[in-house]
C-alpha cells in the first residue's frame, strides 16, 4: 500500500493531499477498530494498521513541505511513506506466514536515508530523487510478489491474485514515470519542483485509484481470516461433537455399540418390526474368558475381545446391529428374509471362535456359548432379552460351546 509521493507549491498539489490525508486517516481509524478487536485473530493486522498511520504522517508532512517548502519535512514525509509500504509488506508475510527478508528491508531502509541526505548535500535535481524512489518502489513491489504468488492457490488466493495485478499496474507506472522523466533529463527539460514531468500526472491518478483498492482488499481479508477462523472453528465443534457423540455411544475396546446405545437401537426397531419380517435377538457369551485372562493376562482377554468383536461383525450383514453388552457378552440383532438363512451364520460363528481360541491352548478354552431367540411384534426389549439369557443359560449347563434357540436347537 505504498505511494511514494512528490511535492510542489501548487494549489491543485495540496489540495489533493488533503483529500488524501482526510481519506486514509479515515481508513486508518477503521483499521485500528478492526486490529483492536480482531489483533489476535488476524497476524499482521497491527502491521497494516501501521502502514496507514506512516502514511498518513508522510502526507501531513508532505503539505508542511508544500505551504513552507522544508526540505526536511519533504524527506521525513517520503521516508514514513517507503517505512509503511515494508510494513503493509511485512504484514502481509505474517498473515500468509512467510519468511520476512529482514536484511533486504534494512538494506533499504540504509539506502532510502543515505539517498535522502545525499539530495539535500549535493542539491541534486528533484528529477534524480523521483528516480530513485521510483526504483525503491519497483524493489518493495517485487518484495510483495513474493508472498502473493506462493499464495495464489490458498483460501485468499483469489484477492493474492488481484493483489499482484494492481502492484504490477502499479510497477508499470512506475517504470513509466522513470522513462518520462530520463528524457525530460536527456531533452534538457528538468522541472524545478518535479510535477511538470509528463507522466506523473498520470501515473498519480493510477496510483491513487489502485492504492484506494488495495485498502478495501485489505479489509475483505481481515474478514475473510475472520470468517475463515470462524468456519474452521465450527468445523472443530462438529468433529469434536461426533467424537463425543462416538465415545458416548460406542465401546473403546471393541468399538462395537456399548450397552446403553445397542439396547436403544433395539429398542426402537421393535415398535416398527412386521409380522412378515424375520429377526433374531442373539446373547453371546465367550466360554472359560476369567480361565484365559488368568493364563495370558487382561491384556490377552482385551486382544481375545477385539478379535470376537472383529469376527462377528464380519459374519453380519448391513441391516444388522452388534454390541457389547457387558464383560465378555455380546447382544445381536439378526433381520433375514429366510428362516434357514440363521444356519450358515451359527457355524459361521462357531468356525470364527475356534480359530480363536487356537490361539491360546493352555486353557480350558475359550469356545462361544449363546442363545437366540425370534422376535414378534409384540416383544420388548426386557422379554426378548430374557427369552435370549435364558437360553444362553441352557447352552452353558449343556456343556458350552453351542449356541440354542427356538429354531436349530444345537449346533454342536
Amino acid at each position: 500500500m505504498i505511494l511514494i509521493g512528490y511535492t510542489s507549491k501548487g494549489a491543485s498539489m495540496s489540495q489533493g493531499i488533503i483529500i488524501q490525508n482526510v481519506y486514509h486517516f479515515l481508513f486508518f481509524l477503521v483499521m485500528c477498530y478492526a486490529w483492536i478487536i480482531s489483533k489476535r485473530q488476524v497476524p499482521g493486522i497491527g502491521y497494516w494498521t501501521l502502514n496507514l498511520f506512516l502514511y498518513t504522517i508522510g502526507l501531513i508532512l508532505q503539505m508542511v513541505f508544500v505551504q513552507t517548502g522544508l526540505q526536511f519535512s519533504r524527506i521525513i514525509a517520503n521516508l514514513m511513506l517507503f517505512s509503511g509500504g515494508l510494513s503493509f509488506y511485512i504484514g502481509f508475510a505474517n498473515y500468509t506466514a512467510r519468511p520476512v527478508h529482514w536484511k533486504i528491508c534494512y538494506v533499504l531502509i540504509f539506502s532510502m536515508i543515505i539517498s535522502s541526505l545525499t539530495e539535500i548535500v549535493l542539491s541534486l535535481p528533484l528529477e534524480i530523487f523521483i528516480i530513485i524512489n521510483a526504483i525503491y518502489f519497483l524493489v518493495i513491489i517485487a518484495l510483495y510478489h513474493t508472498v502473493f504468488i506462493p499464495n495464489f492457490s490458498g483460501w485468499f488466493g483469489s484477492l493474492m491474485v488481484i493483489l499482484s495485478v494492481i502492484y504490477t499496474i502499479l510497477a508499470g507506472t512506475q517504470i513509466y514515470r522513470i522513462i518520462t522523466t530520463l528524457d525530460n533529463i536527456i531533452h534538457g527539460n528538468p522541472s524545478t519542483n518535479g510535477f511538470d514531468l509528463t507522466g506523473y500526472t498520470i501515473t498519480a491518478i493510477v496510483n491513487r485509484l489502485m492504492l484506494f483498492t488495495v485498502n478495501f482488499i485489505v479489509l475483505l481479508l481481515v474478514y475473510k481470516k475472520l470468517l475463515h477462523d470462524l468456519q474452521t472453528q465450527v468445523d472443530s465443534q462438529k468433529t469434536l461433537s461426533l467424537h463425543l457423540k462416538n465415545l458416548a455411544e460406542h465401546d473403546e475396546l471393541t468399538t462395537l455399540y456399548n450397552r446403553r446405545t445397542i439396547e436403544q437401537l433395539i429398542s426402537l426397531y421393535l415398535p416398527k418390526k412386521h409380522d412378515s419380517a424375520i429377526a433374531y435377538l442373539f446373547m453371546l457369551d465367550i466360554d472359560y474368558f476369567k480361565d484365559l485372562n488368568d493364563a495370558y493376562g487382561h491384556q490377552c482377554g482385551d486382544v481375545v475381545l477385539q478379535h470376537t468383536a472383529q469376527g462377528l461383525s464380519s459374519l453380519l450383514e448391513e441391516q444388522d446391529l452388534l454390541g457389547r453388552w457387558g464383560g465378555d457378552e455380546f447382544l445381536l440383532l439378526v433381520i433375514r428374509r429366510e428362516k434357514n438363512q440363521i444356519t450358515p451364520l451359527l457355524q459361521g460363528m462357531k468356525n470364527m471362535m475356534r480359530n480363536i481360541c487356537k490361539l491360546y491352548p493352555n486353557t480350558q478354552g475359550c469356545s462361544l456359548s449363546g442363545g437366540f431367540t425370534l422376535l414378534t411384534t409384540n416383544d420388548t426389549l426386557d422379554s426378548a432379552i430374557q427369552r435370549a439369557d435364558a437360553l444362553l443359560y441352557q447352552a452353558k449347563e449343556a456343556g458350552r460351546n453351542r449356541i440354542i434357540g427356538n429354531l436349530t436347537g444345537d449346533t454342536e
